[in-house]
Protein backbone atom coordinates (compact mmCIF):
# COMPACT_ATOMS: atom_id res chain seq x y z
CA UNK A 1 0.00 0.00 0.00
CA UNK A 2 2.88 2.45 1.40
CA UNK A 3 4.48 1.46 -2.57
CA UNK A 4 1.10 2.22 -4.34
CA UNK A 5 0.68 5.66 -2.42
CA UNK A 6 4.60 6.54 -3.43
CA UNK A 7 3.84 5.36 -7.17
CA UNK A 8 0.71 8.00 -7.13
CA UNK A 9 2.38 10.85 -5.83
CA UNK A 10 5.72 10.35 -8.15
CA UNK A 11 3.27 10.31 -11.09
CA UNK A 12 1.31 13.32 -10.16
CA UNK A 13 4.75 15.11 -9.51
CA UNK A 14 5.75 14.05 -13.25
CA UNK A 15 2.35 15.29 -14.65
CA UNK A 16 2.40 18.92 -13.02
CA UNK A 17 6.12 19.12 -14.38
CA UNK A 18 4.81 17.95 -17.96
CA UNK A 19 1.56 20.42 -18.02
CA UNK A 20 4.44 23.17 -16.73
CA UNK A 21 6.97 22.35 -19.96
CA UNK A 22 3.97 22.31 -22.45
CA UNK A 23 2.44 25.66 -21.14
CA UNK A 24 6.37 26.85 -21.61
CA UNK A 25 6.50 25.52 -25.15
CA UNK A 26 3.54 26.56 -26.02
CA UNK A 27 4.31 30.16 -25.35
CA UNK A 28 7.46 29.75 -26.64
CA UNK A 29 5.79 28.70 -30.29
CA UNK A 30 3.39 31.28 -29.52
CA UNK A 31 5.87 34.44 -29.71
CA UNK A 32 8.17 32.98 -32.10
CA UNK A 33 5.16 32.95 -34.84
CA UNK A 34 4.60 36.72 -33.61
CA UNK A 35 8.36 37.16 -34.50
CA UNK A 36 7.88 35.35 -37.76
CA UNK A 37 4.48 37.66 -38.54
CA UNK A 38 6.49 40.93 -37.12
CA UNK A 39 9.58 39.98 -39.47
CA UNK A 40 7.61 39.11 -42.84
CA UNK A 41 5.97 43.61 -41.94
CA UNK A 42 9.61 44.15 -42.09
CA UNK A 43 10.82 42.80 -44.76
CA UNK A 44 7.75 44.14 -46.80
CA UNK A 45 8.25 47.77 -45.42
CA UNK A 46 12.41 46.88 -46.29
CA UNK A 47 11.54 45.87 -49.48
CA UNK A 48 9.58 49.34 -49.89
CA UNK A 49 12.56 50.94 -48.67
CA UNK A 50 15.06 49.51 -51.36
CA UNK A 51 12.51 49.85 -54.16
CA UNK A 52 12.60 53.97 -52.74
CA UNK A 53 16.37 54.53 -53.29
CA UNK A 54 16.62 52.45 -56.67
CA UNK A 55 14.15 55.13 -57.68
CA UNK A 56 16.39 57.95 -56.46
CA UNK A 57 19.50 56.12 -57.36
CA UNK A 58 17.50 56.21 -61.18
CA UNK A 59 16.58 60.14 -60.58
CA UNK A 60 20.71 60.96 -60.00
CA UNK A 61 21.24 58.44 -63.63
CA UNK A 62 23.43 60.87 -64.96
CA UNK A 63 25.56 61.59 -61.52
CA UNK A 64 27.79 58.42 -61.61
CA UNK A 65 29.12 58.67 -58.17
CA UNK A 66 26.10 59.17 -56.30
CA UNK A 67 24.29 56.67 -58.75
CA UNK A 68 26.26 54.15 -58.07
CA UNK A 69 26.45 54.56 -54.16
CA UNK A 70 22.71 54.20 -54.34
CA UNK A 71 22.56 51.42 -56.38
CA UNK A 72 25.31 49.72 -54.27
CA UNK A 73 23.41 50.43 -51.33
CA UNK A 74 20.10 49.15 -52.44
CA UNK A 75 22.17 45.91 -53.36
CA UNK A 76 23.88 45.15 -49.96
CA UNK A 77 20.17 45.86 -48.71
CA UNK A 78 18.46 43.27 -50.81
CA UNK A 79 21.59 41.01 -50.21
CA UNK A 80 20.72 41.88 -46.12
CA UNK A 81 16.70 40.81 -46.48
CA UNK A 82 17.94 37.69 -48.14
CA UNK A 83 20.01 36.69 -44.83
CA UNK A 84 16.65 38.05 -42.67
CA UNK A 85 14.58 35.53 -44.92
CA UNK A 86 16.77 32.46 -44.16
CA UNK A 87 16.70 33.25 -40.52
CA UNK A 88 13.14 33.92 -40.33
CA UNK A 89 12.74 30.80 -42.23
CA UNK A 90 15.36 28.66 -39.82
CA UNK A 91 13.28 30.29 -36.58
CA UNK A 92 10.13 28.91 -38.27
CA UNK A 93 11.72 25.25 -38.75
CA UNK A 94 13.79 25.12 -35.79
CA UNK A 95 11.66 26.21 -33.19
CA UNK A 96 8.08 26.23 -34.11
CA UNK A 97 7.91 23.24 -36.58
CA UNK A 98 10.53 21.30 -33.93
CA UNK A 99 8.76 22.41 -30.60
CA UNK A 100 5.37 21.51 -31.97
CA UNK A 101 6.03 17.95 -32.74
CA UNK A 102 7.02 17.58 -29.11
CA UNK A 103 4.11 19.56 -28.39
CA UNK A 104 1.77 17.23 -30.99
CA UNK A 105 3.68 14.00 -30.71
CA UNK A 106 5.93 12.96 -27.69
CA UNK A 107 3.48 14.82 -25.07
CA UNK A 108 0.49 13.88 -26.74
CA UNK A 109 1.47 10.22 -26.21
CA UNK A 110 1.89 10.70 -22.33
CA UNK A 111 -1.51 12.75 -22.14
CA UNK A 112 -2.90 9.50 -24.32
CA UNK A 113 -1.30 6.75 -22.35
CA UNK A 114 -2.68 8.93 -18.95
CA UNK A 115 -6.33 8.76 -20.21
CA UNK A 116 -5.87 5.25 -20.50
CA UNK A 117 -4.18 4.48 -17.39
CA UNK A 118 -7.14 6.98 -15.30
CA UNK A 119 -9.54 4.56 -16.86
CA UNK A 120 -8.18 1.13 -15.84
CA UNK A 121 -7.77 3.04 -12.49
CA UNK A 122 -11.49 3.82 -11.91
CA UNK A 123 -12.10 0.05 -13.59
CA UNK A 124 -9.58 -1.53 -10.87
CA UNK A 125 -11.16 1.23 -8.02
CA UNK A 126 -14.77 -0.35 -8.92
CA UNK A 127 -13.46 -4.41 -9.39
CA UNK A 128 -12.34 -3.69 -5.89
CA UNK A 129 -15.18 -2.14 -4.01
CA UNK A 130 -17.67 -4.78 -5.78
CA UNK A 131 -14.94 -7.78 -5.06
CA UNK A 132 -15.62 -6.11 -1.13
CA UNK A 133 -18.94 -5.75 -0.81
CA UNK A 134 -20.00 -9.27 -2.25
CA UNK A 135 -21.50 -11.47 0.32
CA UNK A 136 -19.13 -14.36 0.99
CA UNK A 137 -21.94 -17.02 1.24
CA UNK A 138 -22.58 -16.29 -2.51
CA UNK A 139 -19.79 -18.42 -4.22
CA UNK A 140 -20.45 -17.96 -7.35
CA UNK A 141 -20.71 -14.10 -7.74
CA UNK A 142 -17.39 -14.09 -5.61
CA UNK A 143 -15.98 -15.96 -8.00
CA UNK A 144 -16.87 -13.71 -10.64
CA UNK A 145 -15.64 -10.89 -8.91
CA UNK A 146 -12.48 -12.16 -7.97
CA UNK A 147 -11.93 -12.85 -11.78
CA UNK A 148 -12.92 -9.63 -12.76
CA UNK A 149 -10.45 -7.85 -10.07
CA UNK A 150 -7.89 -10.15 -11.51
CA UNK A 151 -7.82 -9.43 -14.95
CA UNK A 152 -8.44 -5.23 -13.77
CA UNK A 153 -5.33 -5.84 -12.05
CA UNK A 154 -3.38 -7.33 -14.87
CA UNK A 155 -4.83 -4.39 -16.75
CA UNK A 156 -3.44 -1.57 -15.03
CA UNK A 157 -0.37 -3.24 -14.37
CA UNK A 158 0.28 -3.21 -18.89
CA UNK A 159 -1.63 0.65 -18.17
CA UNK A 160 1.20 1.45 -15.30
CA UNK A 161 4.04 0.44 -17.21
CA UNK A 162 3.09 1.50 -20.56
CA UNK A 163 2.60 5.14 -18.73
CA UNK A 164 5.65 5.04 -17.07
CA UNK A 165 7.43 4.36 -20.43
CA UNK A 166 6.25 7.84 -21.64
CA UNK A 167 6.95 9.76 -19.13
CA UNK A 168 10.15 8.45 -19.09
CA UNK A 169 10.64 8.94 -22.63
CA UNK A 170 8.98 12.29 -23.04
CA UNK A 171 11.67 13.49 -20.34
CA UNK A 172 14.79 11.85 -21.84
CA UNK A 173 13.53 13.23 -25.34
CA UNK A 174 12.65 16.97 -23.94
CA UNK A 175 16.17 17.96 -23.31
CA UNK A 176 17.59 16.86 -26.55
CA UNK A 177 14.88 18.40 -28.71
CA UNK A 178 15.65 21.98 -26.76
CA UNK A 179 18.78 21.64 -26.88
CA UNK A 180 19.09 20.73 -30.80
CA UNK A 181 16.39 23.27 -31.48
CA UNK A 182 18.08 26.21 -29.91
CA UNK A 183 21.96 25.26 -30.75
CA UNK A 184 20.57 24.99 -34.68
CA UNK A 185 19.08 28.34 -34.49
CA UNK A 186 22.19 29.87 -32.82
CA UNK A 187 24.50 28.25 -35.48
CA UNK A 188 22.39 29.25 -38.20
CA UNK A 189 22.22 32.83 -36.40
CA UNK A 190 25.78 33.24 -36.18
CA UNK A 191 26.78 32.24 -39.96
CA UNK A 192 24.36 34.94 -41.40
CA UNK A 193 25.88 37.46 -38.43
CA UNK A 194 29.77 36.61 -39.49
CA UNK A 195 28.51 36.85 -43.13
CA UNK A 196 26.67 40.16 -42.52
CA UNK A 197 30.27 41.68 -41.06
CA UNK A 198 32.23 40.05 -43.70
CA UNK A 199 29.87 41.73 -46.23
CA UNK A 200 29.55 44.79 -44.52
CA UNK A 201 33.28 45.21 -44.36
CA UNK A 202 33.65 44.68 -47.95
CA UNK A 203 31.14 47.32 -48.70
CA UNK A 204 33.00 49.81 -46.37
CA UNK A 205 35.76 49.41 -48.47
CA UNK A 206 34.50 50.04 -51.46
CA UNK A 207 32.37 53.26 -50.89
CA UNK A 208 35.95 54.81 -49.51
CA UNK A 209 37.60 54.06 -52.39
CA UNK A 210 34.47 54.79 -54.16
CA UNK A 211 34.04 58.30 -52.87
CA UNK A 212 38.02 59.37 -52.32
CA UNK A 213 39.33 57.34 -55.58
CA UNK A 214 43.18 57.49 -55.22
CA UNK A 215 46.01 56.70 -57.54
CA UNK A 216 47.70 53.69 -55.13
CA UNK A 217 46.88 51.19 -52.88
CA UNK A 218 48.89 52.78 -49.91
CA UNK A 219 46.89 56.01 -49.82
CA UNK A 220 43.72 54.29 -50.52
CA UNK A 221 44.43 51.89 -47.08
CA UNK A 222 45.60 55.56 -45.67
CA UNK A 223 42.32 57.02 -46.80
CA UNK A 224 40.56 54.34 -45.77
CA UNK A 225 41.86 54.11 -41.94
CA UNK A 226 41.53 58.16 -42.28
CA UNK A 227 37.85 57.62 -42.84
CA UNK A 228 37.14 55.42 -39.83
CA UNK A 229 38.45 57.35 -37.47
CA UNK A 230 36.40 60.97 -38.90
Amino acid sequence: MIEYFYFRSSLDSAEQDIEHLEAKLERLVKVCNIMIETGKTFKKASSDFIVGVRDLASYFKTDDLLNNCLSKFAHEMTEMLKYFTILLDQANRSVCQNIQKLIKTDIKKVKDSRKDFEKISDDLDSALNRNSNVPRTKVQECEEAKNILTSKRSGFAHASLDYVFQINVLHSKKRFDVLETVDELREKAKQERREMEERHTLVQKKLVCLLYPCSSNDNCRYQFMLRKTI
